[in-house]
């Protein structure tokens, strides 16, 4: 049974999945190595260093969502080699609906997770960029970095039932807005951009 290279990463909301060694004909790799003791700022490197070889070795790997530092320890100890965090997973812990929460208790959130033992990296899901505008983009994957986080994605999603997706020029503004914010960051390893139109009548890429 071969290995299939993958050049991005699968997110799945099953927070007690188990990794098999083979999965629908693709062998799926793990590491296990503990990360030695380190600086906070030496720490988020290293992070960023193994999340991005993660991403850069043969195979593919799987990076369960997380909602709270609970789940940080649970999924840990099944081996995970790196953690992201879920929108869903964390107004549903608030009591919210999804969207409404703000930059500010979501990244107050990333931090808290980011902070709980064992270190291991942790990309975000930062929705739309917590605005419209290219520069909240920029400015979100700038505060996200500086708590710690190694990743993060950004949607396409407008949040506006009437008009869902945005258009193009725009979209491809506000992602390369959080490209250049993500290339002026040591601390900031990778960025992903998530695809919303067919959860959506504009089905359409």
């Amino acid at each position: 049974m071969g290995v299939v290279k993958l050049s991005h990463t699968y997110r799945y909301n099953v927070f007690t999945f188990r990794v098999k060694k083979c999965y629908n004909s693709v062998t799926l790799q793990e590491t296990h190595a503990p990360l030695p003791a380190c600086s906070n700022s030496e720490q988020t490197m290293k992070q960023k260093s193994d999340f991005r070889r993660l991403h850069e070795q043969e195979g593919c790997f799987l990076i369960p969502n997380l909602w709270d530092v609970g789940t940080v320890l649970s999924l840990a100890s099944l081996g995970y080699s790196a953690l992201a965090t879920t929108s869903v997973g964390l107004a549903f812990a608030l009591g919210q609906h999804v969207g409404q929460v703000s930059q500010k208790a979501t990244l107050a959130h990333c931090r808290d997770l980011v902070a709980a033992p064992p270190p291991l990296p942790v990309s975000a899901d930062l929705e739309k960029g917590f605005g419209d505008s290219p520069q909240s983009c920029a400015q979100t994957i700038q505060a996200a970095a500086a708590t710690g986080l190694v990743g993060g994605s950004i949607e396409d999603h407008t949040g506006e039932k009437s008009d869902p997706i945005y258009s193009f020029d725009l979209a491809v503004a506000r992602i390369g807005a959080a490209c250049v914010a993500r290339d002026a960051l040591r601390k900031f390893s990778l960025g992903t951009t998530e695809f919303e139109r067919y959860h959506t009548p504009v089905a359409s890429l």
